[in-house]
């Protein structure tokens, strides 16, 4: 069969994360599974549409690239104002 079904075990081994963290993403719904009784299976194309889905175009961390960018923005406002007492004044 060309399309098998893999364990949860195979799914974080693919994923590179733990076993807990498998189950977690699974039981919140992030990653569709498949249940036979106890036995949870994940196709192969719902795990692609999941690393799809949570795959970002960054080279960094989102949160220190905004963190980044409201720097930048800060420090181009301070260069361009004067602050005195809660009033900015362009100098």
């Amino acid at each position: 069969m060309r399309n098998q079904l893999l364990t949860v075990k195979q799914v974080a081994l693919r994923l590179n994360i733990s076993l807990s963290k498998t189950y977690a993403l699974i039981w919140r719904g992030e990653i569709s599974s498949v249940r036979v009784g106890r036995i949870i299976r994940v196709c192969p194309r719902d795990l692609k549409n999941f690393v799809i889905a949570n795959t970002s175009g960054l080279t960094t961390h989102p949160t220190k690239a905004k963190l980044a960018a409201s720097t930048a923005s800060l420090k181009n406002l301070q260069a361009n104002h004067h602050v005195n007492g809660g009033f900015t004044y362009e100098q």
